[in-house]
């Protein structure tokens, strides 16, 4: 039997021989190839991570677990059934969609030709919840705990002096999850070895983080304006927390043509008047990927998705973005991310009226920074007159 365990970090591969199995002999030769560690002849414990989809190597065999586990796919008569067990299976395996009753939101995406990067469409919360809290509340705080595990200086950021800040931002959290009689508790956050996420030696937003399905970042005012001052962002859109950490609002949002020219003014006096009312938007793109940990992103452009496979491999990711202060000086930005396939989200005829019409009226710059480059807008144009 052969044992592939792929690192949290890395792309090459490490395999431990444990007796043998001559059925995978033929795969094993053309993994060791592609791989720059030795073939050993003994066990490395290890365990998987179906959220993260791979193999972790630890010091010690987890408890609980077993190998017994390991030998079922073997049964399959092929190597890549073995391989999607061991989590280095296409990333297509991952969950694509919400579940039924948590896609309420799809209602909410701005379909507006004009709606482009540059419309801020902020709007007062009102009576809309300002933590969302659905179905998926189980495996992505799960995830969450992961990512702060195993890749902790990925997903958290902080400079000084924002401890006070930022234990009054873990307080409306917590206060927030008790009024919707969900349980706060760190419990939430343990690793999959069972390791309690203590208090001690965290940052107050790191906990906060953990515990919610949002990301948070905490901004401050500067006297050039408002900067991104600590985050806790386990499923960014495409960007690196640790590009952005410290620096002001206009250099954050860098990507989006024409902000600093014709946003960024803007968007630190309208953080200067917000008052004690929360406010939010909400933006979208369209992703192949559904993961939701994607801070880079793909050398050379997304595949281009053909026209048969448009709707069912095409995801609709959108972030539900608030705004809410904390004192006179501090604000903290939430973004939760949700997803759906295009195929959920043009199942309503209005919508895919709405999406057809956005599709044909929208100017390229809108649809390239949705995700859409001209190539995968004509396929999906080809399949929505199609449908």
């Amino acid at each position: 039997m052969v044992i592939a365990i792929v690192g949290a970090t890395e792309v090459d591969l490490q395999i431990g021989a444990v007796a043998g199995l001559e059925s995978l002999e033929t795969g094993a030769t053309s993994l060791r190839r592609r791989c720059r560690g030795a073939v050993a002849d003994s066990w490395w414990s290890c365990r998987y991570s179906r959220s993260l989809r791979c193999w972790h190597r630890t010091g010690a065999t987890p408890a609980g677990f077993s190998t017994r586990s390991l030998w079922e796919p073997l049964r399959r008569p092929t190597l890549p059934g073995w391989l999607q067990h061991l989590g280095m299976a296409s990333r297509s395996s991952a969950p694509r969609d919400s579940p039924p009753n948590a896609t309420g939101w799809l209602d909410e995406i701005d379909l507006a030709p004009d709606s482009g990067p540059l419309a801020m469409r902020t709007r007062a919360l009102g009576d809309r919840p300002w933590l969302v809290i659905d179905d998926r509340r189980g495996s992505e705080v799960s995830l969450k705990a992961e990512l702060c595990a195993l890749r902790h200086n990925e997903v958290f950021a902080a400079l000084d002096g924002t401890e006070t800040a930022g234990a009054t931002v873990e307080e409306m959290v917590r206060q927030a999850l008790r009024a919707a009689a969900v349980s706060p508790s760190l419990r939430s956050a343990r690793g999959r070895d069972g390791a309690a996420t203590g208090h001690d030696g965290i940052h107050p937003l790191d906990r906060a983080g953990r515990i919610t399905q949002e990301d948070l970042c905490l901004l401050r005012r500067r006297p050039d304006g408002w900067h991104l001052e600590a985050g806790s962002v386990c499923f960014p859109s495409r960007w690196r927390l640790a590009d952005k950490i410290g620096r002001h609002i206009t250099a954050v949002h860098e990507p989006v043509d024409g902000y600093a020219e014709r946003l960024a003014g803007r968007v630190d006096a309208m953080f200067d008047r917000l008052g004690k009312r929360p406010v939010w938007r909400r933006n979208w793109f369209v992703h192949p990927d559904p993961a939701l940990f994607q801070p880079t992103r793909p050398v050379g452009g997304d595949p281009v998705v053909p026209v048969d496979r448009v709707l069912d491999q095409l995801m609709l990711r959108s972030e539900r973005q608030t705004i809410r202060r904390v004192g006179k000086q501090w604000l903290v930005f939430t973004i939760r991310v949700q997803q759906a396939t295009l195929g959920r989200f043009c199942s309503s005829p209005d919508r895919a009226r709405a999406f057809t019409r956005w599709c044909r009226l929208a100017d390229p710059a809108s649809r390239r920074h949705r995700g859409l480059d001209d190539a995968q807008s004509a396929e999906l144009e080809r399949a929505l007159l199609d449908g």
